[in-house]
Formats: C-alpha cells, sequence, structure tokens
C-alpha cells in the first residue's frame, strides 16, 4: 500500500493548475478512504477551508 506522500511528494504541486487563487495542503493521517477513516479530521478541515472562502467571498462582495 502506498501513501500519497510517498507516490508524491508536492501533493500541492499536483493540484496548483487546477486552482485560481492561494492553495494551502494538509496531511491527514488516514489510508485511501478518508472519509470514513478520519471523519472527524476531514469535517473539521473541510469547515475550515469553506468557512475562508465564505470570508474571502463576503469581503469581495464589500469591495465590488
Amino acid at each position: 500500500m502506498f501513501s500519497v506522500p510517498v507516490l508524491y511528494e508536492d501533493i500541492a504541486g499536483v493540484w496548483r493548475n487546477w486552482v485560481a487563487g492561494e492553495l494551502t495542503a494538509k496531511g491527514i493521517d488516514s489510508g485511501h478512504h478518508i472519509a470514513e477513516e478520519a471523519p472527524a479530521e476531514l469535517g473539521e478541515e473541510l469547515r475550515r477551508a469553506w468557512a475562508g472562502a465564505e470570508a474571502e467571498a463576503e469581503a469581495e462582495d464589500h469591495t465590488a
């Protein structure tokens, strides 16, 4: 079994071409099925990312 860091040294680099704006990456200790193996950690990271995206969009609305 290979983990993502073993297959891709720079996972953020893999996604960089598909992301407009800032890109951040964080590892979650799990296997292939992250949502099943680490649901709390995944949920927290998604909430954090979405909250940041929402705040960014709100700030843009106020400057337009």
